[in-house]
Formats: structure tokens, sequence, C-alpha cells
């Protein structure tokens, strides 16, 4: 049996973050669906946020962005060990921010934000990447 898994608390894709002078992260531009009138698409900065809890020691973690339809990695696997965080009432909860600036996406369809821990899936979030029709008169 391998090693316990962290719990998965939140994967968001947005289009930036920052800190707070408290020390919160802000997220901006929460995304679900991405439109554009052509392809290949550069968007000029792709951010990915992810809160953990009850990560033991040594716990790797990879995140990898695929294309939904061929399994083609977008973004290969990057990889880290995810921060035992420790509150005075138990295990805190660890924040990931990762910023990805260009982000380029070939073409229409799904994309899968995919975080692994010990090599297992743990949370995954899909993109909707869709072609913008052009606009018509009756959608002014």
């Amino acid at each position: 049996m391998g090693l316990p898994l962290p719990v998965g608390l939140a994967l968001v894709a947005c289009e930036g973050f920052d800190r707070s002078p408290n020390g919160n992260l802000n997220l901006k531009g929460i995304l679900n669906r991405i439109e554009s009138d052509t392809f290949p698409l550069l968007l000029p900065q792709l951010c990915v946020y992810a809160a953990l809890t009850d990560i033991r020691p040594r716990c790797q973690c990879k995140l990898d962005i695929i294309d939904g339809a061929t399994d083609e990695p977008i973004l290969s696997g990057l990889e880290f060990e995810a921060p035992q965080v420790q509150q005075a009432m138990g295990t805190g909860v660890c924040e990931i921010a990762i910023d990805f600036t260009p982000f380029p996406i070939s073409r229409s369809g799904v994309v899968l934000v995919r975080l692994f821990a010990n090599d297992q899936l743990l949370l995954q979030r899909s993109l909707i990447v869709e072609q913008s029709g052009p606009t018509k008169e009756s959608d002014i």
C-alpha cells in the first residue's frame, strides 16, 4: 500500500492572482470557458491554484495540462514536493499558485488541468475552449 494521499480541496484555473497585504491569495478572472476567434491561441497568462490538506511527509505532486481529446501534453508534468503545513489545531491548508506566461492552446476542445499526488490523480479541472463565431446583428 502506498503513502496516504493528501485531501484535495480546490483546483482553479484563472487569469491571474496576487497577495493582499494580510497574505491572502486573490484569484482574478476564474476560467471555466475560453473563447477565441482564431487558433492557435496564445493566452497572455494562465494561472492554476490548488489547495491541499492532510499532507504527509515526502508527498510528491505533479501538475500537468493536457488536450482532453488526445491526452497530448500541453504542459508536461511540473513536479514538486508538497510542503507540510501544521497549525496549532491540526493540519493546515497548503495553497499552491502557479503562473504560466504565456500559455498556448492549439485548437478548440477540452483542456484538462490535472494534479497528481504520489502518482495518483487527486484533482482534475476541465476548461472548455470554443471557437467564437461572427457576431450576428441579433446578438447585439
